[in-house]
C-alpha cells in the first residue's frame, strides 16, 4: 500500500484526538517521510559505499592509464622534435659551411682583382711620373740652353 500525503494527514488528525497535538506531532516526525520500502538500511548504505569505492578504483585506474598514454605521446613528440631539430642543426651547419666557402672564394677573387687593379694603376702612375720627369728635364734643358 502506498502512503499518500492525505493518509498521513488523516493519521495525524486521529493521533491528535487520541494523544494530543504535541505527542501526535512528535510521533509523526519520527516516521519516515516516505514508505518504509524507500528507507535505506545500514547494509544498503554499506553496499552503496563498496560499489562507490569500486567505481572510484576503476575510474582511478582508467584515468591513470589515460595519463600514461598521454605521457607516452608527449615523449614520442619530444623525441620526434629532438630528431627534427638535430636534422635542422645539421642542415644549417652544412649550409653555413657552404656559404662560408662561397664567401671565402668570392673574397679571394675580389682580392685578386684588386691586386691586379692596384698593380696596373701603380704601373700607370710610374709611367706617368716618368713621362712628367722627362718633360721637366727636357724643359729644364731647353731653359738652360736659352740662358
Amino acid at each position: 500500500m502506498t502512503i499518500t500525503q492525505d493518509n498521513r494527514h488523516d493519521m495525524h488528525s486521529v493521533l491528535i484526538e487520541k494523544l494530543g497535538r504535541e505527542s501526535a506531532t512528535t510521533l509523526m516526525e519520527l516516521l519516515p517521510p516516505v514508505g518504509w520500502a524507500d528507507v535505506a538500511r545500514r547494509s544498503d548504505v554499506e553496499s552503496a559505499r563498496l560499489a562507490t569505492t569500486q567505481d572510484l578504483l576503476l575510474m582511478t585506474a582508467s584515468t591513470s592509464a589515460q595519463f600514461n598514454l598521454v605521457w607516452t605521446e608527449i615523449a614520442a613528440v619530444r623525441s620526434e622534435m629532438s630528431a627534427e631539430f638535430a636534422a635542422m642543426r645539421s642542415e644549417m651547419s652544412t649550409e653555413f659551411a657552404a656559404v662560408r666557402s662561397e664567401m671565402s672564394l668570392g673574397f679571394a677573387e675580389i682580392r685578386v682583382e684588386m691586386y691586379k687593379a692596384f698593380h696596373r694603376n701603380t704601373l700607370m702612375l710610374i709611367g706617368a711620373m716618368t713621362a712628367i720627369n722627362a718633360i721637366i728635364v727636357g724643359v729644364a734643358g731647353v731653359l738652360l740652353k736659352t740662358l
